[in-house]
C-alpha cells in the first residue's frame, strides 16, 4: 500500500493502521473491511493513551485504508465518533492543563537572539554564528516548518527533497527559497518562497549572503551545515536556539522551532497585513501548484515585502 502523503504523515498513518489491525486481532474483530462499532471501541481504547490530534490521525488513517482497498470508510457519518473525539479533547486539556503554552518567536526576541548569537562571548565560531543567523532569519521571515530547512540526518539528505544550497536563487533586493518537498506539497511540485531585503540587524537577505561566502563551491549540499560538515537537524536547532534563547533572558523551554513560524504569522498580523496573504506566506493552502500562477506570486512577492517591513519598525 502507497499513501501519497509527506513522508512524516505516511509513517504516522501506517501506525495507525498497524494500532488498528493489532486491536483488532486482539479482540478478534474484522478489521479490513471494519464496522462503525469497531472504530467508536478503537478510539475509546486508544483515548487511554494517546492525545486527541493522534486519535484523529489514526482514524484518518484507517479511512483511507479502507478507500484505498475499495471499502466505504467506517469513519464516515459516525457521530458517535465526533463525541468521543469532543470528550477526549476535553479530558487530556484538563490532564495537561500545566503544560507550558508554546511562545511565538516575534521580531522583537528575534533581535534579542540575533544580538546574543552574534556577541563575542559566544563560543560558537564565526561559521556556526552565519549559519545559525542565516537559518533562523529564514525560518521567520519565510514562515518554514523545521523539516523544509534541515535534514533528518547526514546519511539520508537527498538534494531532491531536503534544502541545499540550490535551494537559493537570487535576485537584485531579494532571493527565492525553494522547498522541494513538505506536508502541503505532497506530489513535489516545489514551492517558491520570498525573502526580501529589509534595513534592519534581523535582515534575512544580509544573513543568508554572509552565509553562503563563507560555504564551498559545492551546491547540492545540505542548505545549512556546521563547520564540522555536520548538516543542521531538527535536533541540533532547538538545542542551539534554547541556548541562545537562555543566554538571552528567555525561558527556553517555552519555544520550540515552530515558534518561528506562528512568531511570524502573529507579528504579521498585529500589523494589519490581510489573511489571505499571511496564508499564502505559511502556504495554508492544500493547492500547491498555484503558487505558480502569475497573480498568486505578485500577491506572494506583496506580502513578502510587508513582511519584511516589520523588522525595521
Amino acid at each position: 500500500m502507497r499513501l501519497a502523503f509527506a513522508p512524516s504523515t505516511r509513517a504516522t498513518y501506517k501506525a495507525g493502521i498497524t494500532k488498528f489491525r493489532q486491536f483488532c486481532l486482539h479482540h478478534k474483530m474484522p478489521a479490513l473491511p471494519a464496522d462503525k462499532e469497531t472504530v467508536v471501541y478503537f478510539a475509546v481504547a486508544m483515548s487511554r493513551s494517546l492525545s486527541p490530534a493522534t486519535i484523529k490521525v489514526y482514524l484518518s488513517s484507517i479511512s483511507t485504508w479502507h478507500q484505498q482497498n475499495g471499502y466505504k470508510s467506517p469513519t464516515s457519518h459516525n457521530p458517535i465518533l465526533r463525541w468521543i473525539l469532543k470528550g477526549s479533547r476535553k479530558r487530556y486539556a484538563h490532564m495537561h492543563n500545566n503544560r507550558p503554552i508554546r511562545q511565538p518567536i516575534t521580531v522583537r526576541v528575534l533581535k534579542h537572539v540575533l544580538k546574543k548569537l552574534r556577541a563575542p562571548t559566544c563560543h560558537l565560531c564565526d561559521h556556526d554564528k552565519k549559519m545559525l543567523a542565516a537559518a533562523f532569519t529564514l525560518a521567520f521571515f519565510g514562515l518554514l516548518r523545521v523539516s523544509e530547512f534541515t535534514v533528518p540526518s547526514k546519511q539520508s539528505f537527498d538534494p531532491r527533497r531536503h534544502a541545499s544550497i540550490a535551494s537559493i536563487r537570487w535576485r537584485r533586493k531579494h532571493f527565492t527559497f525553494t522547498i522541494n518537498s513538505s506536508k502541503t506539497d505532497q506530489f513535489h511540485y516545489g514551492q517558491a518562497v520570498y525573502i526580501t531585503r529589509s534595513d534592519s540587524s534581523i535582515c534575512p537577505v544580509a544573513a543568508m549572503c554572509q552565509y553562503v561566502q563563507s560555504c564551498g563551491s559545492n551546491r547540492n549540499t545540505p542548505l545549512f551545515t556546521f563547520k564540522t560538515g555536520e548538516p543542521l537537524t531538527r535536533h541540533s536547532c532547538l538545542l542551539h536556539l534554547r541556548n541562545i534563547l537562555a543566554a538571552a533572558g528567555y525561558q527556553p523551554h517555552a519555544f520550540n522551532t515552530h515558534s518561528f513560524r506562528i512568531g511570524a504569522a502573529t507579528s504579521a498580523a498585529q500589523a494589519g497585513i490581510p489573511t489571505p496573504q499571511i496564508k499564502l506566506l505559511g502556504r495554508w493552502r492544500s493547492s500547491a501548484y498555484k503558487c505558480y500562477i502569475r497573480t498568486v506570486k505578485e500577491s506572494l512577492r506583496s506580502a513578502a515585502s510587508s513582511l519584511a517591513k516589520l523588522a525595521t519598525n
